[in-house]
């Protein structure tokens, strides 16, 4: 290979290996509440109660949107699926399946704390204040509301990330 060909090939590779590298340093840095999520029952506070026997929290991330999936067993052996995507800036999101909600507000307090509303009709029924720990490994869930026998609920859950 004469000095031009070789001076070409590998100003090309030099070309590609920096544009890749710009490229994955422009990359945005992965949303800290992105993972899958296991409730600890031992180290959660349910005010009324009973407690759950398990739960396993999943958020994804879906463009600029977030999908959350919670899957639960209650104190009674009964199992329930909780799925949404939202936006995180305020706006209502439908629940599909109807429910006790029919729709989610989220906001976005910071990188690592999310406020959440839960609707049924237009009407708050549900108010979520989420807070993921500095070091990435817990997120801490307060709950308030009021359930269907008209008793306040007031719930601090911990999750732990798998």
């Amino acid at each position: 290979m004469n000095l031009i060909a070789r001076r070409t090939v590998t100003t090309v590779i030099f070309t590609m290996t920096l544009t890749a590298l710009l490229t994955a340093l422009q990359a945005p840095a992965p949303d800290p509440l992105v993972g899958t999520w296991t409730l600890s029952v031992a180290k959660s506070n349910f005010n009324p109660g009973p407690p759950p026997k398990e739960a396993t929290l999943v958020i994804k991330q879906v463009g600029s949107k977030m999908n959350s999936v919670l899957n639960m067993e209650l104190a009674n052996g009964r199992k329930i699926n909780f799925e949404y995507t939202a936006a995180q800036d305020g706006t209502d999101a439908p629940v599909p399946g109807g429910g006790l909600v029919d729709a989610v507000s989220e906001r976005r307090i910071n990188p690592r704390t999310v406020a959440r509303d839960d609707k049924k009709d237009g009407k708050v029924t549900r108010h979520q204040y989420s807070v993921l720990s500095p070091d990435g490994k817990t997120l801490r869930v307060e709950i308030a509301a009021i359930n269907a026998q008209g008793v306040p609920v007031n719930d601090q859950q911990v999750y732990e990330k798998q």
